[in-house]
This record gives structure tokens, C-alpha cells and sequence, in this order.
């Protein structure tokens, strides 16, 4: 179905970019070229790039919205002070949803590599 297309195309974007990192890679490694091509070759077909409208114009309305908040709240300070409630929704959302995240990070990923010495020290 078209759904399950769109999120084939999903998985693999997320495993492009995040993938190294779940492997506990240095940010800095990029996934090599023929993966990245096969990716962006998948999921931009016409059809999938007629799919990925609703997702480009949901961002397009929410960078309207935030210059409209910004706006409206005396400047990106206004925008700013609202900014912690959002954190600790964000939050909120993460404690209660967590075993859900994790397991579409795991399905996604795989289990978390630790490398040594990839840890930074405090």
C-alpha cells in the first residue's frame, strides 16, 4: 500500500542518518554514497515524492506558525519563554511513550553498540 511504501521510505531515511550513531560511530561518519543514492533513488520517486507532500507542507505550516509565534510573542524571546512548557511536554511524552520509542529505535537500529572509549569523559 502507499502507506507502507511511505514508511519503507521512512525507515530507511532514519536508518541512513542514525544508524552509525546507534553503533556508537562518530557523528562525523557519513553512510557512503551508494547507500545515500539507493535511499534518495527510493524514496523520491514521483509517486513517493507526491507521498512526502503532506510531511514537506506539515513543516512548511509549522515554520509559518512559528514566525507567526514569533511574531505575535514580542520576538524570539516570547517564543523562548514558552519554550520550557514544550520541554517538559516533550518530556512527558518521552517518560510515558519510552518502551514505544525504544522499541521502534531497536527495530530500526538494532541494539545499541558501545565502542570503547567513544564516551566522552566530565
Amino acid at each position: 500500500t502507499s502507506s507502507s511504501g511511505l514508511d519503507n521510505c521512512y525507515e530507511a531515511l532514519l536508518r541512513l542518518h542514525y544508524c552509525p550513531r546507534c553503533q556508537g560511530l562518530p557523528v562525523s561518519i557519513k553512510p557512503c554514497n551508494g547507500y545515500c543514492l539507493n535511499v534518495m533513488r527510493g524514496c523520491l520517486t514521483q509517486q513517493r515524492a507526491h507521498e512526502l507532500d503532506l510531511p514537506w507542507n506539515n513543516f512548511l505550516s509549522e515554520t509559518e506558525r512559528l514566525v507567526r509565534q514569533t511574531r505575535e510573542h514580542s520576538g524570539v524571546e516570547g517564543v523562548l519563554r514558552t519554550l520550557t512548557n514544550r520541554i517538559s511536554d516533550a518530556i512527558m511524552y518521552a517518560s510515558i511513550n519510552g518502551p514505544l520509542i525504544e522499541k521502534k529505535v531497536k527495530k530500526l537500529c538494532g541494539g545499541a553498540k558501545l565502542v570503547a572509549g567513544s564516551a566522552t569523559s566530565r
